[in-house]
């Protein structure tokens, strides 16, 4: 089945369509002097990203504190965080090599696409806005719009009804595990993205239905 064209591609936000580690790392950093605590650095933040805000913010108390003084902490600390973060979206952040060819060239084709991220919802639009990429999508679910979000199935299937599309003919993309599983969980193939925060976990926690070494590569690969 060709999918570009005929199906839905769901698309994962961050480390799948964009590096936005550098301003993850500046918030995240406005955050911890603020608290009068040591700063992070861009490779911590990598390993620490994909589960949204919270768990981010949680992670990063935890670099530098016992989980007691984390919980006492965290909710002074994400609202600092989230003022910070609402102001310099995109200040580093960039489109990974291939990404807008590649989005324009599923869009032109008449692909449904549908962006799925565990990134709170109000930061999405201004991102897509930024990007020039808010025309393409049909629809958005961030990590705050339901009550659950990746791995958990809820978001992917929630656009299916929404878009009023069959989980069979939806391709999610997505460079970690938790969008490898929540497209398992919904009976939804899956393309793994190697150059994002979370592929070393591809084949050891989970298995996408492939996986692509550049975006470029979903062109060829789903209208084969």
């Amino acid at each position: 089945m060709s999918v570009c064209g005929k199906s839905a591609l769901f698309f994962d936000l961050d480390g799948t369509l964009i590096d936005s580690v550098p301003d993850l790392a500046g918030a995240l950093n406005v955050m911890l002097h603020r608290l009068g605590l040591g700063g992070c650095d861009e490779t911590q933040v990598r390993d620490w990203i994909g589960d949204g805000a919270r768990t981010l913010v949680r992670r990063a108390l935890l670099a530098q504190m016992d989980d007691r003084k984390a919980q006492e902490t965290f909710d002074v600390a994400l609202a600092i965080f989230m003022e910070a973060y609402g102001t310099m979206l995109c200040e580093k952040t960039v489109p990974y090599p291939g990404v807008d060819e590649t989005l324009t060239y599923c869009r032109k084709k008449g692909s449904v696409m549908a962006l799925v991220t565990n990134k709170p919802e109000r930061f999405v639009a201004p991102i897509l806005r930024t990007m020039g990429w808010g025309h393409l999508f049909d629809a958005v679910v961030g990590g705050d719009t339901l009550t659950t979000k990746k791995p958990d199935p809820a978001p992917l299937l929630h656009l299916c009804q929404t878009l009023s599309i069959r989980p069979e003919e939806v391709w999610m993309v997505g460079d970690s595990c938790n969008d490898i599983l929540a497209a398992e969980r919904a009976g939804i193939r899956s393309a793994g993205v190697v150059w994002g925060y979370g592929a070393d976990a591809f084949g050891k926690r989970c298995k996408p239905t492939v996986t692509i070494g550049r975006m470029t590569e979903l062109k060829e690969i789903l209208n084969g």
